[in-house]
C-alpha cells in the first residue's frame, strides 16, 4: 500500500502531521505485534486497563448483547461510544456544513482515485497478521469462559480473522476521518485509540462511565496486549 500522506494529500500542516503519524504505525514492525507470536518481547503497558482473554475483548469491542444484562453493566456497549465520538466529530465542531460535506468528499475522492483503498488497507492488515502469527497465537490462548458475561461467537476463528481486522479497519479510518476533520489532538477518544496501536495492542472495549457521562479515554479504554 502506499503511503497515505501521497494517497490522501493533506494542506494543512497539522493534517499532515497526523496522517503521517498513522502512517507510520500502520507501516511498522509495532503494528498489532501485542496480540501476536512475538508479544512476550514486548513490556505490557502500564497506562492501560490490560485485557488478556481475546474473546473477553472481542466481546467488549463487538457485542451489543450487554443491554440483555441487569444494570451496572460490566461494561459499555463499545459501539455505541464510538458512534458518539464520531458524530461529535462531524456534526458538534466547529465545521460548517459546507466545510464537513466539502471535507468528506474530499477524502472520498483521494481513496477513490487511489483505487481500492479499503481493500488495500484490509491486505495490510491481513500482512501483519502473517508477520505476526497472529491467529495461531489467539487460537493457542486458554480463554476462561468464567469471564465471559454475553458471548460474541462460537466461531473463534472468525473473530480473529473477521472480526478483528474489520474493527482496525474502521479504527484507521476513524483515525484518519479525524485528522481532517478537527485534528486528533481535539478528539482525545481518538489519540487514545492511536497511543493504544502503538503498544503493539488492539482498542478492546470500554469500561466505566460513557462519555456523556464523565467517563475520560485515559481510564476507560481497554486494551487488548500480551505483552510480559
Amino acid at each position: 500500500m502506499k503511503r497515505l500522506i501521497d494517497i490522501l494529500l493533506p494542506q494543512e500542516e497539522n493534517c499532515k502531521k497526523d496522517i503521517s503519524r498513522i502512517d507510520a504505525l500502520i507501516h511498522s514492525e509495532m503494528f498489532l505485534k501485542g496480540f501476536g507470536e512475538s508479544a512476550h518481547l514486548l513490556q505490557k503497558p502500564q497506562d492501560y486497563p490490560i485485557v488478556d482473554n481475546y474473546l473477553k475483548a472481542a466481546e467488549m469491542l463487538l457485542s451489543e448483547s450487554i443491554y440483555d444484562l441487569p444494570k451496572p453493566w460490566p461494561y459499555q456497549c463499545f459501539m455505541e461510544v464510538w458512534e458518539e465520538e464520531d458524530g461529535r466529530i462531524k456534526y458538534d465542531s466547529s465545521l460548517s456544513n459546507e466545510n464537513r460535506i466539502k471535507l468528506r468528499d474530499y477524502i472520498e475522492d483521494k481513496k477513490k482515485q487511489y483505487g481500492d483503498f479499503n481493500g488495500d488497507l484490509f491486505k495490510l492488515i491481513k500482512n501483519q497478521y502473517d508477520r505476526h502469527e497472529i491467529k495461531d497465537f489467539l487460537l493457542n490462548q486458554i480463554t476462561p469462559i468464567n469471564d465471559i458475561e454475553v458471548g460474541i461467537s462460537d466461531n473463534p476463528e472468525h473473530v480473529i480473522c473477521n472480526n478483528f481486522p474489520n474493527e482496525i479497519e474502521g479504527f484507521i479510518n476513524g483515525l484518519i476521518n479525524t485528522s481532517f476533520y478537527i485534528g486528533l489532538k481535539e478528539s482525545p477518544f481518538y489519540i487514545r485509540i492511536l497511543e493504544a496501536f502503538e503498544t503493539g495492542g488492539l482498542p478492546a472495549g470500554w469500561k466505566g462511565p460513557t462519555p456523556v457521562n464523565g467517563g475520560k479515554p485515559i481510564d476507560c479504554l481497554q486494551l487488548l496486549h500480551y505483552g510480559s
